[in-house]
């Protein structure tokens, strides 16, 4: 699902365009993420922080954020993220995971005119125009606790919830 100008929906595409004459972007590509290297992860923030520094409208500092996209079926969306993140420093770092309406089968992450998997996509932009990054939620929070019993941390998989087995729930 996506967040649209009508709310969430499904079935559709997300894609940014900013205008060049105020932003400045450089975007890298991680690919084989299913064998992800923290320093080549680092070595690719520092890379793309070089060249956007080449063309900065704007002052690095105060003026950057990053937006990535990763491929949710690549499980690696956290050890990703952090990795970048510490690379950035003090410069914000947002995104979201490629998905296929929870199917659980192919996605992928799109640049330079080719659809990838197993790969993250990296944007870097630098402007002068103020922005705001921000985060949302799709979880509730309540007094009901839940206590993962049976877990595959590696697959990012939860297999039992208080020592209740469940079946991955498929849709049609």
């Amino acid at each position: 699902g996506e967040i649209a100008p009508d709310g969430y929906t499904h079935g559709s595409m997300v894609a940014v365009h900013l205008p060049a004459g105020e932003f400045a972007t450089v975007a890298t590509v991680i690919e084989n993420l299913s064998a992800f290297a923290p320093a080549e992860g680092q070595q690719r923030v520092r890379e793309a922080l070089a060249s956007l520094r080449d063309r900065a409208p704007a002052p690095i500092a105060g003026h950057t954020f990053g937006l990535v996209l990763i491929d949710g079926m690549s499980r690696q969306e956290e050890w990703v993220v952090s990795t970048l993140s510490s690379a950035l420093g003090d410069i914000p770092l947002f995104g979201g995971s490629a998905g296929d309406d929870l199917r659980f089968n192919d996605t992928y992450v799109y640049t330079d005119g080719i659809f990838r998997r197993d790969a993250a996509v990296l944007l870097l932009v630098n402007t002068p125009v103020p922005f705001h990054v921000f985060r949302t939620q799709h979880f509730v929070h309540t007094d009901r606790k839940m206590v993962v019993t049976a877990a595959d941390p590696m697959a990012r998989r939860v297999t039992e919830i208080k020592d209740k087995a469940f079946a991955k729930r498929v849709r049609e």
